[in-house]
């Protein structure tokens, strides 16, 4: 490309930075009550009684009308399958500053 890059900056392949993983299905009536947010494509879907994620985490909608609209989760959270997780690889940003 031809941008020019900060003097301390480099191109790296997205998958060096970063892993992407896709939610987990969950049926619409498990939707009813619960503590604990869902999150899909289009954001907050609503309430179940478990979480598949400790921590808060940027998601993007890989599906329908609000395909790459992005959300950040409450922590002890669902992510349904109609949504991505990025989640940064911490590693690779330590042992390369």
């Amino acid at each position: 490309m031809n941008i020019e890059l900060p003097k301390d900056w480099k191109w790296v392949k997205l998958g060096e930075v970063l892993s992407v993983s896709s939610g987990k299905g969950i049926k619409v009536n498990s939707l009813q009550g619960g503590s604990y947010a869902v999150y899909g494509g289009n954001g907050l879907n609503g309430y179940h009684s478990e979480y598949l994620i400790e921590e808060p985490k940027l998601i993007i909608g890989r599906v329908g009308v609000k395909c790459g609209v992005m959300h950040i989760t409450k922590p002890k959270s669902w992510v349904t399958d109609n949504a991505l997780i990025v989640e940064p690889k911490k590693m690779y940003l330590i042992s390369s500053s």
